[in-house]
């Protein structure tokens, strides 16, 4: 399924969708480089139990997400009802935090055998953590953006549908 998402990038890209395509890009990349790089690979990946907080942080995640996608299609934004759009752009509060920190804990299940298997992967592993310190303040802050932003455009939307 995560293999999957790479779809989301392309209709990103082409316009089908309007979330911004690097960062989608970011998101899925992430995703399949554990899956890819990390999980399948690695026993040692598999049987840490970082692992079940990552992916369950990573399922929580896409269930009110693609269900709020789904109900958009069939109403207005202004019409989704508010319990449906609050859990949409107010889950990833405790999700990202959980799901980052399980993909980190995946980093170290692999960093503590890696170490023992090559110099490169030793050093990759350094590079994939500076990534994350990088990388995880910027996806958690574009997402208080957007829900910054979503939230004041329906409060717009319902203050316009009251006049």
């Amino acid at each position: 399924m995560q293999t999957a998402a790479v779809m989301e990038i392309i209709h990103a890209l082409v316009g089908l969708v309007r979330s911004p395509w690097v960062t989608v890009a970011i998101q899925v990349s992430s995703r399949l480089m554990f899956v890819w790089g990390y999980t399948r690979y690695w026993p040692e990946c598999q049987a840490d139990w970082s692992l079940i907080l990552m992916t369950i942080s990573w399922s929580i995640a896409e269930i009110p997400r693609y269900l709020y996608y789904t109900v958009a299609q069939i109403m207005p934004t202004s019409d989704i009802p508010y319990p449906l759009f609050w859990i949409r752009y107010s889950l990833f509060i405790v999700l990202y935090p959980s799901g980052i920190s399980g993909e980190c804990l995946q980093v170290w299940a692999f960093y503590r055998d890696a170490r023992q298997q090559s110099d490169a992967l030793h050093y990759a592993t350094y590079l994939v953590a500076l990534l994350y310190v990088v990388g995880g303040p910027y996806m958690v802050g574009n997402m208080w953006s957007n829900r910054k932003k979503e939230f004041k455009k329906r409060a717009t939307a319902g203050a316009a549908k009251a006049k």
